[in-house]
């Protein structure tokens, strides 16, 4: 095509009209759910509970790292794996952890991918990361990835520990949807959205927990 031709047709789709954007769907009715925190954290956990997770809400550092030491003991934990998000890294987890015996690895101590992928589907027990988002209407995480919220964190290892700072929590998936577009030049190029533990049922019908990520979700709500 010579450059005549390609500019002929350049300037007629510009003189074109763009169509009219089409109107929204009209937002199905929402089942109406307590708004206050402890009516949609109580909310959360019963649908939690149900895909057979483990919701805990605690308060500040000092509660989060009690219970993480009790989740420890109680899954009998080696190491573990961490992102490097704000939320996580306030912890100081690698200080906790020389103190309780466990190894506490971070996506951080990695420059080699293959070495990095290695270790969280073969060496830790779990994956801890904060989240985005928490939907009390179906007790789902929303994770935001970046490169300091590497995506294998959550997915990867047999157990994924979130804590998740009370203010993140909403009713409706929808309510936070608007939140995480109001931005349009930050808008995560990756969102995961998890519910519960891993659950296939594509062999045989036969459900299956952990074929394709983590056998068990434990999220600790902070406030």
């Amino acid at each position: 095509m010579n450059q005549s031709a390609r500019e002929a047709i350049f300037n007629q789709l510009n003189r074109m009209n763009p169509p009219a954007p089409k109107p929204r769907p009209t937002r199905i009715s929402q089942v109406d759910l307590p708004a206050d925190i402890d009516g949609m954290i109580a909310t959360f956990s019963q649908h939690m509970t149900a895909l057979k997770g483990e919701v805990y809400r605690v308060s500040g550092t000092a509660g989060v790292l009690d219970q993480l030491q009790t989740i420890v003991a109680a899954n009998n934990l080696k190491s573990v794996m961490t992102s490097s998000d704000t939320t996580v890294q306030g912890l100081a987890l690698k200080d906790w952890g020389a103190g309780q015996a466990i190894e506490v690895l971070s996506a951080d101590d990695y420059t080699d991918p293959v070495a990095f992928k290695e270790a969280l589907f073969n060496q830790v027990d779990a994956g801890i990361t904060s989240a985005d988002y928490a939907f009390s209407e179906s007790a789902t995480l929303g994770i935001c990835h970046n490169r300091n919220q590497a995506r294998l964190v959550s997915l990867a290892p047999p157990l994924h520990i979130a804590i998740v700072p009370v203010d993140r929590l909403h009713r409706y998936y929808e309510d936070a949807l608007v939140q995480l577009f109001a931005d349009r030049d930050r808008i995560p190029s990756q969102l995961t959205l998890i519910s519960g533990p891993s659950l296939t049922a594509d062999i045989a019908a036969t459900p299956t927990v952990g074929m394709h990520g983590p056998k068990k979700v434990i999220v600790i709500f902070v406030t």
